[in-house]
């Protein structure tokens, strides 16, 4: 039996260790850092998050094999000298690094946005250094409340004309993402707002449900995840 026992650990041991090399999966954190020009000086804020890509388990069948990505994290909140506040959202952020640094050397995609060689490039993407610019066409979504203590109240923020939703001087002075070993951030979200509990199981303007008619449409196509995310 004891012989038995320890077969049976090696080969369970092994099977892991030849799962891992099949179906390897890679991690880093990325921190974005927001920076607007107010009439009072530049005001900055950052966010750090959690990457985590690996091989989708193939079972034979076309459709079971991709790239699985996650994330984990909470949007950048910014707050300005006017009492607002601007958010730079977490929609999208699983394509974050892709965007942003699909033309770094080594890190290949398709033109689909896919990567090419994907285990290569999300290796390269983990060990990168230094920040680097979102393209604009790439940019993280920007929002603010006209009343911070209503979600309804969320409105887009054009990044090329701050100053249109904010008021004259503000403007994007850039936004920024970084592989980093910095801690996630956390919390820094309900410091500004405290209704996330009430949007757990809704769009930001109450209904449960997006859709199409919806009254205010804005606020019906967000909800909880484009703001916050814990990982699965």
């Amino acid at each position: 039996m004891k012989k038995f026992l320890i077969g049976l650990v090696l080969v369970v041991g092994m099977s892991i260790i030849a799962f891992r090399i099949a179906y390897p999966t890679f991690s880093w954190n990325q921190k974005v850092t927001v920076t607007v020009n107010t009439p009072n000086g530049e005001v900055s804020a950052s966010s750090v998050g959690r990457m985590v890509v690996s091989e989708k388990v193939s079972l034979g069948l076309a459709e079971a094999g991709g790239i699985n990505s996650d994330f984990e994290g909470e949007a950048v909140v910014i707050a300005l000298p006017n009492e607002k506040y601007l958010f730079s959202l977490i929609s999208g952020a699983t394509s974050f690094s892709l965007k942003v640094f699909g033309d770094v050397p080594g890190v290949r995609k398709n033109a689909d946005g896919s990567f090419v060689q994907w285990d290569e490039s999300v290796k390269r993407i983990q060990n990168l250094v230094g920040a680097k610019a979102f393209p604009l066409e790439h940019l993280p979504m920007l929002v603010t409340l006209d009343d911070i203590n209503d979600p309804a109240s969320v409105k887009e923020v054009d990044p090329a004309n701050l100053a249109a939703t904010l008021g004259p001087g503000y403007a994007l002075k850039s936004i920024t993402l970084e592989i980093t070993k910095e801690a996630l951030t956390q919390g820094e979200v309900e410091v500004a707002i405290d209704w996330l509990d009430s949007i757990k199981n809704t769009q930001l303007d109450g209904d449960k449900y997006q859709r199409a008619n919806a009254q205010n449409q804005f606020a019906n196509s967000l909800n909880i995840l484009d703001i916050i995310r814990s990982s699965k």
